[in-house]
């Protein structure tokens, strides 16, 4: 396996030992122009060891253009790399922050237009631009309701870039984007960052992404959000509710239901580990062994819905059963493959995965699916999973989905193709609005 193929496909430590042992390795270039260094800087996961060793062995990296015109730092930047990774491709080649892109662009400009936080535009050199939501009709009647009292917008906090979910501390990766509250500027995941409401306090009139403690603090129910708007502790607490419901015991069944529901319990658990708990060597087998467990009862309990499904035939038993309560199972089989899939263990992620999948089509399993066949090699179920979900995904996710089959075609020695694909993935990147670009842009860039 080739230094490229070792980054695309995320494997650092291996990167590190094998250009360690070849140092030649890293001067390696694809049909694209793209180095090591460059494969590297598309995904957030990286770490600074192995850009450090990439740069160490080979310098002359860092001043390499890719086809599109891009140094590492721009795709660093554009990728929203950690901060400190930025800092060394900077320190191995300050000249490239006056380095501009094929569209005249350089590693500053592309951080004020993707909003950049605080320590980014320090790193860079740039002027932190304070967003600026407000319009001068609200600016003059706040003013004029206020005249008894001052009125000012605060600054709004600097972002952090952590390693995990400030929340569950679940780290970053390709399986899991990092995004930021816009209200008190903490590092989570998707899961815990699923509020929207407006900030008006720091100038935000829109919608904007916050987490679930300053969501509920600052609007624990207030009107004007919608249903999309929940945060996923109420996610949590509708699944939760809706599967009590459903596996009420009617028999003399009690104890098997109850342990089932237990597990499933146990299985949300695993998901969000407490804020508390420093997990070891020991704690990791055990939670393996819950979770094996899990997979178990997770599979009994879609049996025994499928059965309860087809025996109902009257109105009093079907008004129990339904297709919701399937609808959970085909959810909890999908973030369990996403949990064995963050642990490395990809066979039984991609069964999971495709298990959900068979009870409910959905762009985002499907999406999940093709990242763990791809991470376990099988490149050609991968790309035949990534092409069906373009067909089914909207708009506004198929932009991801175009990128990791370029990478997937890539790596299949298909250039023609992976240029083709890379090149539709750029024509879905100017529709993409904010938020999405936050969540496509931790893991890949669809401008090689």
């Amino acid at each position: 396996m080739s230094a490229i193929e070792l980054a695309e496909r995320s494997a650092w430590a291996e990167l590190q030992e094998f250009i360690k042992q070849q140092p030649t390795a890293a001067q390696e270039c694809d049909e694209h122009g793209m180095l090591p260094l460059h494969w590297a800087c598309t995904d957030a996961s990286v770490t600074l060891e192995a850009v450090e060793a990439l740069i160490q062995v080979f310098p002359a990296a860092v001043r390499t253009k890719n086809s599109a015109g891009m140094l590492p730092l721009h795709i660093a930047v554009k990728a929203e790399i950690d901060i400190p990774i930025v800092e060394a491709i900077l320190n191995a080649y300050p000249e490239g922050l006056d380095e501009r892109t094929a569209g005249g662009e350089t590693a500053g400009d592309m951080a004020r237009k993707m909003a950049a936080p605080l320590d980014l535009c320090d790193v860079l050199h740039i002027e932190y631009e304070f967003p600026r939501r407000l319009s001068a009709e609200s600016v003059l009647s706040l003013s004029r309701s206020s005249s008894s009292s001052s009125w000012s917008v605060q600054v709004p906090p600097r972002w952090h870039h952590d390693k995990a979910c400030h929340v569950c501390h679940a780290k970053f990766g390709p399986f899991r984007s990092r995004h930021h509250c816009r209200g008190c500027g903490i590092s989570v995941c998707n899961m815990h960052s699923r509020g929207r409401m407006a900030l008006p306090h720091l100038g935000l009139q829109t919608l904007q992404r916050v987490c679930a403690s300053c969501f509920e603090e600052f609007n624990p129910d207030g009107p004007g959000i919608s249903t999309n708007t929940l945060t996923s502790s109420r996610n949590q607490r509708r699944i939760r509710s809706q599967t009590e419901d459903f596996l009420k015991p009617t028999s003399s069944k009690n104890s098997r239901w109850v342990q089932q529901h237990r597990a499933l319990a146990r299985l949300r658990d695993l998901e969000t580990p407490s804020d508390t708990t420093t997990r070891t060597s020991s704690e990791s087998v055990h939670e393996m062994d819950l979770l094996q467990e899990s997979i178990q009862t997770v599979n009994r309990t879609k049996a025994l819905l499928q059965e309860q499904l087809a025996a109902s035939q009257s109105p009093n038993t079907s008004s129990s059963l339904t297709p919701e309560a399937v609808l959970d199972v085909a959810q909890t089989q999908h973030l369990l493959g996403i949990a064995l899939a963050e642990k490395g263990n990809h066979s039984s992620a991609i069964l999971e995965l495709r298990r959900s999948l068979a009870l409910k089509t959905n762009p985002t399993a499907m999406y999940d699916l093709g990242k763990a066949l791809h991470a376990s090699g099988d490149l050609d179920g991968a790309e035949v999973v990534l092409r069906e979900a373009i067909v089914v995904s909207p708009d506004e996710q198929k932009q991801k989905i175009y990128t990791l089959l370029g990478k997937v075609l890539h790596a299949k020695g298909d250039s023609d193709g992976a240029l083709e694909v890379f090149q539709q993935a750029m024509g879905h990147l100017s529709h993409i609005d904010d938020e999405s670009s936050e969540e496509d842009f931790g893991t890949a860039t669809a401008e090689f």
